[in-house]
């Protein structure tokens, strides 16, 4: 079992097979990332030869987490983070709404999915929702002229986060916050290009 905080929350100890077994805080269920460079095929004059193009891209699944409720307050002993019920007739994939995470920043999770539990222990689950998932391409166009026999000049142009992909972070879990459900902040920064040249001797 793995945990990001140093404390755990309480859970009903009769319910603890189910309550609280669930995949690691860390886990993302698709990853892919790849690298490559092409050397541009162009050989006619020293002007336009020597091109080439990298970048490195990384498409994955968010991190998933789990909800709590701050109003639960009725335990006879101190509890981290406890958590609440599931509302009446609904299920687990009723916990997040629908659409692309752009269209869902104000409303990532369904309030209405969640009740408080109330001085008792809550049945939802530990690591019940997934977060936002993460897009990010690098991309890099360089130069490399000889000017002479030990000597050349590098040109680099580098932009990272080339596409201006957003990347959220997990929304607010606390269902007595009143921004509950809502991704407030982001990772990584926006677009940023670099240039950059270098002479090799």
């Amino acid at each position: 079992r793995s945990t990001q905080s140093r404390s755990s929350a309480a859970s009903d100890v009769y319910k603890r097979q189910y309550l609280n077994r669930a995949v690691s805080d860390f886990n993302r269920k698709h990853r892919l990332i790849f690298s490559g460079t092409w050397d541009l095929p162009w050989r006619k004059n020293r002007l336009v030869r020597g091109w080439s193009l990298s970048a490195i891209g990384t498409f994955q699944s968010g991190r998933p987490f789990s909800i709590i409720d701050g109003t639960s307050s009725g335990f006879l002993f101190a509890s981290t983070n406890p958590r609440p019920n599931i509302a009446p007739g609904l299920t687990h994939k009723d916990l997040a709404t629908q659409g692309s995470v752009s269209s869902r920043v104000s409303m990532y999770l369904n309030r209405s999915a969640v009740v408080p539990s109330g001085p008792q222990f809550g049945n939802l689950g530990r690591n019940v929702v997934n977060g936002p998932d993460q897009q990010r391409v690098d991309l890099v166009v360089s130069k490399m002229t000889r000017l002479r026999e030990r000597t050349s000049l590098e040109f680099r142009a580098e932009a990272f986060n080339a596409l201006n992909h957003p990347v959220f972070r997990n929304p607010q879990r606390n269902y007595n916050n009143a921004s509950f459900g809502e991704i407030t902040q982001t990772r990584g920064g926006p677009r940023v290009f670099q240039f950059g040249l270098k002479l090799r001797f």
